[in-house]
């Protein structure tokens, strides 16, 4: 118990002013040595080396853990468990809007079967289950969302697998092969090829009518006369889906264009041969990266049908692409 004072603090207090110091702790005369007790200490019912259990313990706060006066009630110990049944957790701020807010980095790591990380939204009826946001303007190379593994991982693992209960319908392999149940909607409408173009990549744009270079294998440049029956397609502006024979991430750093080989695909044109209309026959023209109409072309000079009218001079049109 706390030493009964006599006197106001403000008028300082002396050891006559005390009257139970002696026996504030029972532990003798306490006068001399100047000593002022305060609290009295919890009885521990059990000995420290069989472990002391909270249960054990008398006379303990309950704010002793955060310090304030209002206690710890929300917080419920149990099991092995520590919860609570209402409110949100904040962690690095003061005004969580979730169950659990965190302001910073978080690192999880795990052995555990299930995985490193495991998300359940049993109860999920709207929104996003996991949502990668961000109102920063991303600059080039940097990574929204990253899964890595290990350099000698199996070539038949899943990087993603996305599930209809237990019947996959989407899958990224390991070595970058994707399968799907379903199709492939793009923003494009045509199937292009990855080719080098001999001149540079620099010398050609898209809509340009492009022909297979024959002094080169396995490559093209843009056309330069009429009716060639070198024709191979035409340089893709905006690829529905990109083939490819070599690593895509060699790409951006060759001389490697992509070309449509089939599908619908914007085009320049030139009606030196007459005016374009929607079915015409399309060959190459005599300006360069240009098509034009044919009545009657000669077999392999085909680039494609025209899929738009066009009167007179130069300008672009949708062309759908079949060579032949």
């Amino acid at each position: 118990t706390d030493p009964v004072y006599t006197a106001a603090p403000a008028a300082g207090i002396a050891a006559g002013d005390i009257t139970n110091w002696d026996t504030a702790h029972g532990w003798g005369d306490h006068g001399a040595a100047g000593y002022v007790a305060t609290e009295t200490d919890p009885t521990v019912l059990a000995s420290v080396k069989d472990g002391v259990d909270w249960s054990e313990l008398t006379g303990i706060p309950n704010d002793i853990l955060d310090g304030d006066d209002e206690g710890d009630t929300d917080w419920i110990e149990g099991g092995g468990n520590v919860y609570r049944s209402s409110g949100n957790v904040g962690i690095g701020t003061t005004t969580p809007d979730d169950a659990l807010d965190v302001v910073g980095e978080v690192e999880i790591a795990s052995s555990a079967s299930d995985g490193a990380l495991a998300v359940s939204a049993n109860s999920f009826t709207a929104g996003s289950v996991v949502a990668v946001t961000t109102t920063q303007d991303v600059g080039a190379g940097e990574i929204m969302l990253e899964i890595d593994a290990g350099s000698s991982a199996s070539d038949s693992l899943y990087f993603i697998e996305c599930a209809r209960g237990t019947d996959p319908v989407f899958r990224v392999w390991g070595d970058g092969e994707v399968t799907a149940d379903g199709a492939f909607t793009g923003g494009g409408a045509d199937f292009a090829e990855m080719f080098e173009v001999s001149s540079g990549r620099a010398s050609a744009e898209p809509g340009d009518v492009m022909v297979i270079d024959h002094r080169s294998s396995r490559k093209i440049v843009k056309s330069q006369e009429a009716r060639s029956t070198l024709v191979s397609g035409i340089y893709s502006t905006k690829p529905g889906f990109i083939g490819a024979e070599s690593d895509w991430a060699a790409h951006s750093n060759s001389d490697e264009i992509p070309m449509a080989v089939v599908g619908v695909v914007p085009c320049k044109v030139s009606a030196e041969n007459g005016a374009i209309s929607p079915g015409d026959l399309l060959v190459t023209s005599s300006i360069p990266g240009h098509a034009m109409r044919d009545d009657d072309p000669k077999p392999g000079s085909i680039l494609g049908k025209a899929l738009e009218a066009h009167e007179s001079g130069t300008g672009v049109i949708k062309v759908l692409v079949t060579l032949h």
